[in-house]
């Protein structure tokens, strides 16, 4: 809760934002990115007037933007339905009965605990993996989502790839520290040879 005006426009200027708990159960998202690149989540939010004032306050000032600052104290997400299609590359992802757990998460601090599981599916055209992943471990996060890494992971996988080839079945119980550096949008290429 903010007192004060002065406040509020402190916490907006910084980008700072803190959440005691967040839960959220029955999430159905379709995230798509279009042939140019562009993605329907980017302007998630935005009016036309809100697109016209960050046109006109980026040419107004010289400031760097500022990261934002986001710290959620617990985190719940149940029981929900994610899909993702790139238009540009013909791959599509989907996340079904999807569980996420975690606590003191601070974009850009220390890493979190996080418990994350659901069904998997992606398909590229060429090949498609369907199966369940569960993975236990502490995140790290930079503010700007450009690199996270899991420590002390716990990664449980039953998958089936299938390609032109053939198809395998996967099972894998491993753990690992898993570090992942991200572009503006990430493109998942499943290796096309045997896997043993």
């Amino acid at each position: 809760t903010l007192s004060s005006s002065s406040a509020a426009s402190d916490v907006y200027k910084r980008q700072q934002i803190e959440v005691r708990g967040l839960a959220v159960k029955g999430l159905d998202a379709n995230l798509v990115v279009n042939k140019d690149g562009s993605s329907n989540w980017q302007q998630l939010g935005k009016t036309d007037a809100d697109k016209k004032k960050e046109v006109a306050d980026s040419s107004d000032t010289d400031e760097a933007p500022s990261e934002l600052d986001l710290g959620i104290e617990k985190l719940s997400l149940s029981d929900s339905h994610i899909r993702y299609r790139d238009d540009s590359t013909g791959q599509k992802i989907e996340l079904k009965n999807l569980q996420l757990e975690g606590q003191d998460i601070r974009l850009g601090g220390p890493a979190f605990p996080l418990d994350f599981s659901t069904e998997l599916s992606f398909d590229d055209g060429q090949q498609t993996l369907n199966g369940n992943i569960a993975l236990t471990g502490d995140i790290a996060a930079k503010a700007d989502f450009s690199e996270f890494e899991v420590a002390n992971s716990q990664l449980e996988t039953a998958l089936e790839l299938k390609t032109p080839e053939g198809s395998k079945k996967l099972t894998a119980a491993m753990a690992s520290v898993i570090k992942i550096k991200s572009v503006s949008y990430t493109h998942l290429t499943l290796p096309t040879k045997r896997i043993v």
